[in-house]
């Protein structure tokens, strides 16, 4: 089967020109952008080009990426854009724009196909490529990560060493030097695990955990964050409450709105971690006395949008919150926040006590790290 077709009817139609706002509700359901300017066709924007190019009109927002000819085989048209990690390609013939295909459509079509012939061979060529490009991930994962651990304890050495020194000016450097570095393995994190997300490759391994050990973490991981700004972070749970859920998506889960109250909370400010049990769920509150969220804003949170600025002008790709809610209802669980500007920020997630699973990985591997 050609991919001419399987052309995608997926997509809405823009201008260059046009504001993104009025397509990222379409863009976050998994709709493409097909951007025109005189019916000429110009380029897509897809949800991994918000990630990567987080602007507000539309040309800014495009990403180059390559095109498929009409006439190419659904099978080696899948296996390309898994290996480019593209959702959505244009198709051309002799040079004429004719449509674009989407790797979701193509996939079901290639497992719909296989199931009525023997093409077992195909199957397994594509989880090896599958398989091969999550271990990818792992390893870029450990190494970078290896080394941001050897930058910011690096850090950590110096700023001791210039505290016992008593230069206020080198102190004040070296602080911006470290916050500059936790951004950028906040950052880091996120992507990977969008990345493997992506893939259908991340594992959701579910156990009993205990409140109490993952607020001490998180909290731990975030001491020396809070300390810059004199910030407390502290937890209000008394009685430990016992939860079923994934290790991994839940400390993603705390990370990030941690991280974010951290960031929006001024000076000598508080961040409050706390857990309720209910009769079938579980209650997860974090609470900040920062400056809360302007009603537009909190229209937009769960949005491929740029982050906005922190109270030490900390920057961010805006993609922690979506993250979040998309680990938590893979739990099968919602995600509030409740906010005034001006007045600090609460955000409450609920997940059920006995857990729904809502995905199912085609591909399942192991957990590769």
């Amino acid at each position: 089967m050609k991919i001419s077709e399987k052309l995608s009817e997926n997509y809405v139609v823009a201008s260059c020109y046009e504001g993104i706002h009025k397509f990222q509700s379409r863009i976050r359901e998994g709709i493409a952008v097909i951007v025109k300017e005189k019916e000429e066709f110009i380029g897509l924007v897809t949800a991994q080009d918000l990630l990567l190019r987080p602007h507000n009109l539309i040309i800014d927002c495009m990403v180059q990426r390559p095109s498929l000819d009409s006439e190419n085989e659904l099978f080696p048209a899948l296996l390309t854009m898994f290996k480019t990690n593209y959702d959505f390609l244009p198709v051309v013939h002799q040079g004429m724009f004719e449509g674009i295909v989407s790797r979701q459509e193509l996939f079901m079509e290639f497992i719909r196909k296989a199931e009525d012939t023997d093409e077992s061979s195909l199957i397994l060529e594509l989880k090896k490529e599958l398989a091969l490009r999550n271990r990818f991930l792992a390893i870029i994962g450990h190494d970078i990560k290896n080394m941001f651990n050897q930058v910011l304890g690096s850090l950590e050495l110096l700023e001791r060493k210039i505290e016992a020194i008593g230069d206020e000016k080198m102190q004040s450097v070296l602080n911006l030097a470290k916050r500059s570095a936790m951004q950028v393995n906040a950052t880091f994190e996120n992507m990977l695990l969008w990345a493997r997300l992506g893939t259908g490759q991340l594992p959701f391994n579910p156990e009993k955990l205990l409140m109490k050990e993952q607020f001490e973490k998180v909290i731990g991981q975030y001491q020396l964050a809070g300390s810059v700004k004199n910030i407390r972070i502290k937890s209000l749970l008394e009685e430990d409450i016992e939860l079923l859920a994934d290790r991994n998506m839940l400390s993603c889960i705390l990370l990030n709105l941690v991280y974010n109250a951290i960031k929006f909370t001024l000076q000598g400010g508080d961040i409050l971690l706390d857990a309720n049990q209910g009769q079938n769920h579980v209650e997860i509150i974090v609470i900040d006395t920062g400056t809360g969220i302007s009603l537009h804003r909190k229209n937009r949170l769960f949005t491929y949008e740029q982050s906005s600025v922190g109270t030490l002008d900390e920057i961010g790709a805006g993609m922690g919150l979506i993250i979040c809610k998309d680990f938590v209802e893979r739990h099968g669980g919602t995600i509030e926040i409740e906010s005034e500007e001006g007045h600090g920020t609460c955000v409450i997630v609920t997940l059920p006590q006995g857990l729904v699973l809502t995905n199912t990985n085609l591909f399942h591997t192991s957990n590769p790290n």
